[in-house]
């Protein structure tokens, strides 16, 4: 098939466009409950969610009662939540919010599309069946929801742009870009800078959001932000310093924090995970009147001005990304009608969605570390129907757990343990040490061990170890195994001063 044709298009041709919009739009739906939730996003998110169910807080998010969890907005939350109270729970309807974010990419995607003259089919082709979006769109994280409502909001906005009624494409790109904030703060606001940048670089007039549209952006998106500032009022200075300096300026976070930090988290990963299109970024004859109407411009701005933030943050990670792969499927769809076919990477996509449900159904089967059901399933002969907390020392906490067993998840570590020892779940009077499993690391801090013993005493131990495979064996997977603690070793925390 002719991206450029504009022959009047035979029967076939015009059936078998609709099937380019359903096949990446239902693709995402196969397998989608077949693997456990991962640790440790997937977990964490889901055991979020439920608290909020159980206890019918929406306004703050908590791992238990007495343990807040504020370092994201609770857009993800609320929509795993109304999921699972929907649909019931199962890992199918957890991962249905990421799914729903790449709905809303390729409808944001396609309203781009129409606004900028290019074939919606296309991009929305190119953006569906891109590796690493396919990939996302069954992981639970922030980043999906946050692609599709940005992609949404950009394409609502381009949409004003050409619309004889502009305000009500404002009205839901501010609604859409509140959204975004709501999912993930900040990094919604980066296509917003983009689009400020191309306006005046092109010396246009065109409103970014209009009045209705910043009046939609704050209706929908600082409401949850007052309340909690309310509620908690030091959560202000939290969020500025640690969530959004600490991200952009230190190494705080350790997220490939070195100067050449950005190389070993993107390097490399937006042509991967534009497969099977990598072959329309190769050089090509230019344009013969060589120029460039302004919305091509903006696609670039679109692009690279975030991408340039990412790079110079010291807080990077994979999925960071994700975002920019709806600027790039409009570019390569663009690049794709200018070079006037896209029959071989069409077959070669098409062929991407069959190795995809291939590749889900392996994952689902090969045993790793990371499968929280299965470690449920190992956990299992050590909990009892009295077990009212599962407690983790010097380690990182799996919150997957409570997903499976229903048993509130608590991290005991370090400083976190002393910090929160005047905390409910650590008071003897609320807590009965009998009900309470302690999972302990391989290597624990002293303190932390005669901390646990002073205040849990009677309570079931549990140590973990996690036994790895020979690295010459490439087949053998990652496995984790529970062991009860030797004696020996409890009683010489308990000896500890």
């Amino acid at each position: 098939m002719t991206v450029g044709e504009t022959a009047h298009p035979s029967g076939l041709r015009r059936l078998s466009r609709p099937l380019l919009f359903i096949l990446p739009l239902l693709a995402p739906l196969y397998g989608l409950g077949q693997r456990g939730l991962f640790e440790s996003d997937e977990g964490r998110y889901a055991a979020v969610a439920l608290a909020m169910l159980e206890s019918g807080d929406q306004w703050i998010p908590r791992f238990d009662p007495d343990t807040p969890h504020l370092s994201k907005p609770p857009l993800l939350y609320w929509t795993i939540a109304a999921s699972i109270a929907i649909f019931g729970k199962s890992e199918w309807t957890v991962r249905l919010p990421s799914v729903l974010g790449f709905w809303l990419g390729c409808l944001g995607v396609a309203l781009a599309a129409r606004a900028l003259s290019i074939r919606p089919w296309a991009a929305v082709w190119i953006f569906a069946s891109a590796l690493l979006v396919a990939v996302a769109a069954e992981i639970v994280s922030t980043d999906m929801l946050l692609t599709g409502l940005l992609a949404a909001a950009v394409g609502s906005w381009l949409s004003s742009l050409v619309s004889p009624k502009p305000l009500l494409w404002r009205f839901l790109a501010g609604i859409a870009f509140g959204l975004a904030f709501l999912c993930k703060g900040p990094p919604a606001l980066l296509p917003l800078i983009a689009m400020a940048a191309w306006r005046k670089r092109e010396g246009l007039s065109v409103p970014l959001l209009g009045a209705i549209g910043w009046l939609a952006f704050a209706a929908s998106a600082l409401p949850w932000y007052l309340v909690v500032m309310m509620k908690i009022p030091d959560v202000g200075g939290y969020w500025l310093g640690y969530e959004f300096f600490a991200r952009l300026l230190s190494a705080e976070h350790d997220r490939h924090a070195r100067w050449y930090g950005f190389v070993e988290a993107y390097g490399g990963l937006l042509a991967l995970g534009l497969l099977p299109w990598v072959w329309l970024l190769l050089p090509r004859r230019p344009r013969a009147n060589g120029q460039e109407p302004p919305q091509a411009r903006f696609l670039r701005w679109w692009f690279w001005l975030p991408l340039a933030i990412f790079c110079l943050s010291r807080s990077r990670l994979p999925l960071y990304v994700l975002p920019l792969f709806a600027p790039a499927a409009l570019m390569l769809a663009r690049r794709a009608e200018q070079r006037g076919s896209v029959s071989l990477a069409m077959a070669l996509s098409i062929l991407l969605f069959g190795a995809g449900a291939v590749l889900r159904d392996v994952i689902a089967r090969w045993p790793t570390h990371r499968d929280a059901r299965a470690e449920a399933a190992s956990i299992a002969p050590w909990l009892s129907a009295d077990t009212e907390r599962i407690v983790f020392l010097g380690m990182p906490a799996h919150y997957g757990l409570r997903f499976y067993t229903g048993i509130p998840v608590v991290r005991a570590e370090g400083s976190d343990f002393l910090r929160f020892q005047g905390s409910n779940w650590m008071r003897e009077s609320e807590v009965d040490p009998s009900r309470t499993l302690l999972v302990v690391g391989d290597n624990p801090q002293p303190e932390i061990l005669a901390e646990a013993a002073l205040r849990f005493r009677g309570a079931h131990w549990l140590g973990w170890e996690r036994v790895r495979c020979e690295p010459k064996s490439l087949l053998c997977s990652e496995k984790s195994r529970f062991f009860s603690m030797p004696h020996e070793r409890r009683r010489r925390a308990e000896d500890l001063p």
